[in-house]
């Protein structure tokens, strides 16, 4: 495919023209950065590990998470969020929400009868947030999250909910507090916002799962709570109805849906994550529309791994670097990686040069050659 000097000129910040990573992509290298730790040194196993912006920092969101205190039991939460407190160090993070016993407090949090239920002898209330947080204005976002009831170590799916997600100025800590336990949809519809969510314009995109695919729902950012603002991409337009819905991704397990210059100004939209089959394949998708269509690569793979995610905010993607995390063993460590990707050549027969100095001459020159 041929580039053109105004495709290149609406990739690069400033105006400056520069090659971007090949497509379809290669990887050029994987370098293991290590474990994502946390600052107190404490020791925790923890799966998930993906992560969102909010209010100008950077957190990491964790599935279920174990350690022990010092009287030795095992004590377990079903989703963690902690801050990286200096982004020039991203395997470094810490817990913000702790008792003074030094027992994590989940990020999405119970309702009072939730707590009863379990607390009672009923089932165990679990929830997760896996999409990410989607911020919509400083310091505020939302996040789809799912519940589940486990009862005798069969658990039981109860639906899909959204809660808004503040962040404590003072001390940097989030609290994504529910209003009740009402789910905005129920265990037979997709689980909205399970794989990623993005806010995009007037509308907040989140890709959520529905069998072995991914469907494509929207709803307009101011509201969010609204069941029937939601609607869902079918190949053409967007419907009501998420029965008339068709998959925008298939065999896709964890992931993030980033807008993104990685690939250019063609394929601004960029897919990275893990196969539903936990393969340990680091899957890699692009595409010029939100709506797909998706052109999934392998661009390498790992025994053992899953829960893999991108963290656009590390690196320049503009050099074709991102750093990808992934869990190792059971119960599991989250291990971080510099992926770097092949870079293609900007056959411009230019030299590297500002925008501002382009005459309109020059912007009608034929160019020629594939990057």
């Amino acid at each position: 495919m041929s580039a053109t000097i105004e495709d290149t000129m609406a990739d690069i910040p400033g105006g400056y023209i520069r090659p971007h990573a090949k497509y379809p992509p290669k990887m050029a290298s994987m370098e293991t950065l290590g474990d994502i730790e946390d600052y107190s040194q404490r020791s925790y196993s923890r799966h998930g590990g993906r992560s969102s912006r909010l209010g100008g920092h950077a957190y990491y969101i964790f599935g279920e998470t174990s350690w022990q205190p010092p009287d030795g039991t095992l004590v377990t939460q079903d989703n963690t969020v902690a801050i990286v407190m200096n982004p020039a160090r991203p395997l470094i993070s810490a817990y913000l929400s702790l008792q003074q016993n030094g027992t994590v407090m989940p990020f999405v949090v119970p309702t009072p009868d939730e707590e009863q239920l379990t607390m009672g002898g009923g089932p165990e209330v679990r929830l997760q947030s896996t999409g990410g947080i989607v911020e919509t204005s400083p310091g505020v976002g939302w996040t789809y999250y799912q519940k589940e009831e486990e009862y005798g170590g069969a658990s039981q799916p109860r639906g899909t909910g959204l809660t808004m997600v503040n962040i404590r100025v003072a001390t940097g800590e989030i609290v994504a507090l529910r209003a009740s336990g009402d789910m905005l949809f129920g265990p037979e519809e997709p689980r909205v916002g399970s794989l990623s969510s993005i806010l995009e314009g007037d509308y907040l995109y989140s890709w959520g799962h529905y069998g072995t695919g991914v469907l494509l729902a929207r709803v307009p950012r101011r509201k969010p709570f609204d069941r029937r603002a939601h609607t869902f991409w079918n190949g053409d337009e967007y419907v009501e109805d998420w029965r008339a819905a068709k998959a925008v991704m298939v065999d896709v397990q964890e992931g993030a849906v980033m807008k993104s210059k990685l690939f250019g100004a063609r394929k601004e939209w960029v897919f990275v994550g893990g196969s539903q089959w936990a393969e340990g394949r680091v899957m890699v998708g692009a595409a010029a529309s939100i709506e797909g269509p998706w052109e999934m690569t392998e661009v390498c793979a790992r025994a053992g791994v899953d829960c893999i995610y991108p963290h656009q905010w590390v690196y320049e993607e503009m050099n074709g670097e991102l750093m990808v995390s992934w869990r190792e063993g059971r119960p599991g460590r989250v291990l971080a990686g510099k992926l770097k990707l092949e870079m293609g050549k900007l056959n411009l027969h230019l030299p590297v040069f500002s925008v501002a100095s382009l005459t309109k001459d020059v912007q009608r020159t034929p160019c020629s050659g594939k990057l």
